[in-house]
């Protein structure tokens, strides 16, 4: 699986936008070298980091030859830093905002409002939709 996964990263590493001819991959995370925990086996094996100076039209590798895509002025799939959320429910106003989130948020928010707890996460509970 090492040999895999370490090929698998150089060939997304050697991928290209064929428009400007840069990378679109920043970096390629093993998930064992990032996170830890019991149920390390569920999430995927790589995390692609995807540049984000501009907007990729395209992709292109020896090993996968080229593909186009129209340009979009924005661009879906993205976890980024001070992005947005949207929130309703009974404990939440719409004139404040309830809490700063995370992603890492999410699993222990649900967990706790189906009852039960999440071990070992990164998150914690959105206090304000939790109650607690």
């Amino acid at each position: 699986m090492d040999a895999l996964c370490d090929w698998l990263s150089h060939e997304l590493l050697d991928i290209v936008d064929p428009e400007s001819g840069e990378p679109v991959v920043a970096r390629v995370l093993r998930t064992d070298s990032v996170f830890t925990g019991e149920n390390l086996d569920y999430l995927p094996d790589l995390f692609v980091v995807w540049r984000r100076q501009t907007p990729i039209t395209g992709a292109a590798s020896p090993t996968i030859g080229e593909l186009h895509v129209g340009r979009h002025s924005f661009r879906t799939g993205n976890h980024v830093a001070n992005g947005v959320y949207f929130a309703m429910g009974p404990r939440i106003t719409p004139t404040e905002r309830p809490c700063a989130a995370s992603i890492m948020d999410i699993g222990p928010t649900v967990a706790s409002l189906l009852g039960t707890t999440l071990k070992n996460t990164d998150g914690k509970q959105f206090a304000v939709l939790t109650g607690k």
